[in-house]
C-alpha cells in the first residue's frame, strides 16, 4: 500500500478534474491520500474533499505563511475540529524563514499551539520547516520536554543536525520529489542515514514534481489508459522509489549505538477510541513494512 501523506487536493489547480486526479492516483498504486490544511478558516474546503472520496483523509491546521492570520484561533478549536472522523493529522504548521510571510514570532506561536494539539489528540503533526533549522530544533526540544507528541518533518530539505535531532525525539522524516533534483546530493546523503522505518514519501502536490517531469504533464496524460497507468508506475518507481531505495540501502545500517534509541510514538500519548484517528499513526509507519512491495511497482 502506498500512502501520499501530504498533498493539497483542495487547491484550485485540481478543481477542474479532481475526480480524475484521485482516480489516477489509485491507478498508480496510491491507496490513501491525505490532503493538508493550510488555513483553519478554510478547513471546510479541505474536509469536503476528504468526505467526497473514501480513500482521502485530511488534516486541520495553519501553514506558517498564514500564521499571523489565525493566531486568534484557540487550541480548543483545533482539537474540536480534529475530532472529525476524516481528520488524521494536525497542521501543516512550523517555521518558514525563506519567505517570512508571517513574522518569526507569529510562526513560533502557531507552531507551539499545533504541537500542543498533536500532543493532546495523539494525531501526528505535519511540520513545515524551511531555512529555520536552529529555531525548529529549539522549539521541538523545548516542547518535547513538556510531553511527547507524534510528528513528521514533511518535504524535508533541512540539514543533517535537524534530521538527527528530530529522529532522537521520535519523529519521522518525509522526502518528496526534491530528492531527485540535481543539486540535492546533500539531501540524499541525509536520507541514507535515516532509518528505513522512519522514512516517508509524499508528493506535496501540486508542487515539487520529480525530475525529469518538472513542468511537464507527460506523467499524467496519455491517450491510452493502460499506457497511462504503466507510465505512471514507471515514473514513480524510477524518479522517487528506486532512487530512495538505492540511497537508503547503500550503506544503511542501524542507528549508531551512541544515539538515543527510538521511543514508540504511543509512549506517553493519550489513548483514543476514535477508530479513524488511529489511521494517523499508521500513515506515518508504513515505510518498512511495504518497502519491498514498493520496489516491485
Amino acid at each position: 500500500m502506498l500512502v501520499d501523506h501530504h498533498c493539497h487536493l483542495d487547491f484550485p489547480d485540481f478543481a477542474p478534474e479532481l475526480d480524475q486526479v484521485v482516480s489516477r492516483a489509485r491507478d498508480a498504486g496510491v491507496a490513501t491520500l491525505v490532503t493538508i490544511s493550510t488555513r483553519i478558516r478554510k478547513f471546510d474546503e479541505v474536509k469536503a474533499v476528504a468526505e467526497r472520496f473514501k480513500d482521502v483523509y485530511c488534516s486541520v491546521g495553519t501553514h506558517p505563511h498564514n500564521a499571523h492570520e489565525e493566531l486568534d484561533i484557540p487550541l480548543d478549536e483545533i482539537i474540536a475540529l480534529s475530532k472529525h472522523p476524516k481528520v488524521v493529522a494536525i497542521g501543516e504548521a512550523g517555521l518558514d524563514y525563506h519567505y517570512k510571510n508571517s513574522t518569526p514570532a507569529a510562526q513560533a506561536e502557531g507552531f507551539r499551539r499545533h504541537i500542543a494539539a498533536a500532543r493532546e489528540t495523539g494525531l501526528p503533526l505535519e511540520i513545515h520547516t524551511r531555512d529555520a533549522d536552529d529555531d525548529t530544533i529549539a522549539i521541538l526540544e523545548d516542547e518535547h520536554a513538556k510531553g511527547p507528541f507524534p510528528a513528521v518533518l514533511h518535504c524535508f530539505t533541512g540539514g543533517r543536525e535537524l534530521a538527527m535531532r528530530a529522529l532522537d525525539l521520535g519523529l519521522y522524516v518525509s522526502f518528496s520529489g526534491v530528492i531527485t533534483f540535481k543539486n540535492s546530493e546533500a539531501l540524499r546523503e541525509i536520507a541514507r542515514d535515516v532509518p528505513l522505518d522512519r522514512v516517508l514519501v509524499e508528493t506535496d502536490a501540486p508542487f515539487l514534481a520529480p525530475i525529469p517531469f518538472r513542468g511537464s504533464e507527460t506523467s499524467r496524460r496519455s491517450s491510452s489508459g493502460q499506457r497511462r497507468r504503466s507510465l505512471r508506475r514507471k515514473v514513480f518507481h524510477l524518479t522517487i522509489l528506486r532512487p530512495l531505495r538505492r540511497i537508503i540501502s547503500s550503506g544503511f545500517t542501524a542507528r549508531p549505538n551512541d544515539r538515543t534509541p527510538f521511543r514508540p510514538l504511543s509512549a506517553g500519548l493519550p489513548q483514543h477510541e476514535l477508530s479513524m484517528h488511529n489511521i494517523g499513526l499508521r500513515l506515518v509507519g508504513w515505510g518498512a513494512a511495504h518497502w519491498n512491495e514498493l520496489g516491485r511497482m
